[in-house]
């Protein structure tokens, strides 16, 4: 019979009770089982520890067949906080973007399974920290939204031990609008000797061989889930920065991606079309006027590449969001292209630096749809 690693007379209580908790991040993190598959003197036994992760997931599956109301109520919690400041007369922002494959927020959490998961201490959903989204939306407006220190002070504020500062903009939590969807999915390093840095039986170092044993790292991931990212101002002055934030964060969901792994894939979000929400006059009712962004939506995606494109090499960036024509190294000389204008073989993924095949469709409005395709594939 499968036991909880918890205090005797609560497992016991539990166990007598038949409870088994749908709560995601309490399943994670305490009624992971114990049975034959743990060992005291090691992690989860060979297969002991797959097992467990898709116990997780069955959990995650029946709270969203079962609490889906939740996740609304949780987001409608968010929303009310954000009329509240809107009435108050200051400006916010939400908007609601889908992951583009895969995102991993947490890995390194500390648990009984090894690798982790960010899940919210309360309703055990996985979600994005607004800590963690300040700081990547800062590293990007520092490396490539080209931010001055004015700029960057009025968002951020300032650590400055003589001239210390708040930021004007709150970044709230980035929290699932929907039942998340959990993947399981793996690493599979095969020279972990070599990277521990362990010796042969000779004393010498232990080299990155192809004889040495791969060993599977499983992780959890949440795949094709919607996120609400919500932005607000503290001062009714700082009005007008909002929609600078507004756009460094955007861009550095859609370029740089959230969470881990970012460089093979994970953590990118689309850009759907933003609104700014009007502000309510400080002594009136709300405003009954919004103000909408005017930059175009997307062209909508077509079956296939339409025929007599050219096609030319290029090369996948480190980001797997753009690809460089061959022989350029200018990343300002780069195209964007998104994961459902990719062709190739069935199982087939590109890579961060794969050679591939890409063609520039032009669209109306002057944009242009980005086709990529593995080298020597036959468009359809």
């Amino acid at each position: 019979m499968n036991d909880y690693p918890l205090p005797q007379n609560t497992r016991e209580v539990l166990t007598a009770a038949g409870v088994k908790p749908q709560n995601i991040g309490l399943f994670l993190d305490r009624f992971i089982d114990w049975d034959m598959r743990w060992g005291f003197d090691d992690k989860l036994k060979d297969g002991g520890k797959k097992g467990a992760f898709k116990d997780v997931i069955a959990v995650a599956r029946s709270f969203a067949a079962s609490h889906a109301d939740l996740t609304d109520s949780l987001v409608n919690r968010q929303r009310a906080t954000l009329d509240a400041l809107r009435a108050k007369g200051l400006e916010v922002w939400s908007d609601t973007l889908e992951t583009d494959w895969r995102l991993t927020a947490g890995l390194g959490t500390p648990g009984v399974l090894e690798t982790g998961m960010t899940t919210h201490r309360v309703y055990g959903v996985p979600y994005i920290p607004g800590s963690a989204l300040k700081g990547m939306t800062k590293v990007w407006a520092r490396s490539e939204g080209g931010a001055d220190k004015v700029a960057l002070r009025a968002v951020f504020g300032s650590d400055d031990a003589h001239d210390a500062e708040a930021g004007s903009v709150v970044f709230f939590d980035a929290l699932p609008a929907e039942p998340p969807t959990l993947k399981m999915d793996v690493m599979n390093p095969h020279y972990g000797d070599y990277y521990q840095k362990k010796v042969d039986d000779h004393g010498q170092p232990i080299p990155p061989a192809e004889w040495l044993t791969p060993v599977p790292v499983y992780f959890l991931t949440v795949e094709k889930t919607s996120f609400l990212f919500a932005l607000a101002v503290r001062r009714h002055e700082a009005n007008s920065v909002l929609d600078t934030a507004r756009q460094w964060l955007l861009d550095a969901l859609e370029n740089m991606g959230a969470g881990g792994k970012t460089t093979a894939g994970y953590g990118y979000f689309s850009k759907s079309k933003p609104q700014i929400q009007p502000a309510a006059s400080p002594t009136g009712p709300v405003a009954t006027q919004t103000v909408t962004s005017v930059s175009p939506s997307q062209p909508p995606v077509s079956s296939g590449p339409p025929k007599g494109l050219t096609w030319k090499k290029g090369r996948i960036s480190k980001d797997r969001k753009r690809v460089l024509p061959e022989g350029v190294t200018d990343p300002t000389q780069s195209h964007t292209f998104r994961q459902e204008h990719v062709l190739g073989p069935k199982g087939w993924t590109y890579g961060a630096k794969d050679t591939v095949e890409f063609a520039l469709e032009r669209m109306p409005e002057g944009k242009s749809r980005v086709w990529v395709k593995k080298l020597y594939y036959p468009v359809p």
